[in-house]
């Protein structure tokens, strides 16, 4: 058995799919979070990885896939919205938030003030700063040019990316602070094939700077930690999901009380 169902988070609807009936009551629940401009679908079938160990859930963004767009398309309004969806509606089930890109950040910003019952989050690929993402902000002109008249979008590609089709200038947006104050364990995980400068190339390239990383590398400890999947890009689901599932699921295996 499988069901959808737009879920009610805060002041905005989001879309929750669950891919199979629960068979794992005992073990957390995984809480799947997709990226900037993509759905739910994106993690589909990496999420079939996950279901032969735990119950999964996926997730739309507000604004994006199936679920409504919020009254303001900010990254705190995000993340709210996915903090009541845990929070209330996965409650009281143990729950591990699996973000990529943007679903990192969100997941590290839950990291930090937590709903009772999220016990870890992994971010996969969180883009800690903007103003240097050319593949993200060349896909978001080519969207906005297709849909000038989405506000929503607008308002996303601003607030989210400082991005505007107003000016070729990006405002920076920063999110590295979210690294400083976790209340829980915490992953993350980057590709290896440098960003550097503008260029044609036949996948994204990874989204986290150098300087990043040596920030990333100062904060291991027992409660965080950051690996890196190789021969990868930003995409690290897509390009290699055993060896990117096999490093949260190492992960997890870790932490006490979780088999």
């Amino acid at each position: 058995m499988q069901y959808d169902c737009l879920v009610p988070c805060d002041n905005v609807r989001l879309y929750l799919k669950q891919p199979q009936a629960d068979e794992y009551p005992d073990r957390p629940l995984i809480l799947l979070i997709h990226g900037a401009l993509a759905n739910h679908k994106h993690l589909l079938r990496w999420s079939q990885l996950w279901s032969q160990e735990f119950d999964v859930r996926l997730v739309d963004l507000p604004g994006h896939g199936r679920s409504e767009a919020p009254l303001q398309a900010t990254f705190a309004a995000f993340v709210v919205a996915i903090h009541h969806l845990v929070g209330q509606h996965l409650a009281p089930r143990p729950v591990i938030v699996v973000g990529e890109s943007l679903g990192g950040l969100i997941a590290l910003a839950l990291g930090n003030a937590p709903p009772a019952n999220l016990i870890a989050v992994a971010a996969l690929e969180p883009p800690f700063s903007t103003a240097g993402l050319w593949p993200m902000t060349d896909q978001l002109r080519q969207e906005l040019s297709l849909q000038p008249d989405n506000a929503f979008l607008r308002d996303f590609a601003f607030q989210v990316f400082g991005v505007s089709s107003d000016t070729d200038v990006v405002q920076d947006r920063l999110y590295a602070a979210w690294l400083t104050h976790l209340a829980i364990p915490a992953l993350v995980l980057a590709g290896d094939r440098p960003l550097g400068e503008r260029r044609v190339l036949s996948s994204i390239p990874s989204l986290i700077a150098e300087t990043d990383r040596d920030l990333l590398r100062t904060r291991v400890s027992d409660r965080f930690k950051f690996g890196v999947i190789s021969d990868t890009g930003h995409l690290i689901t897509a390009r290699h999901p055993r060896a990117t599932f096999e490093a949260v699921r190492g992960f997890i295996g870790s932490m006490p009380l979780v088999p």
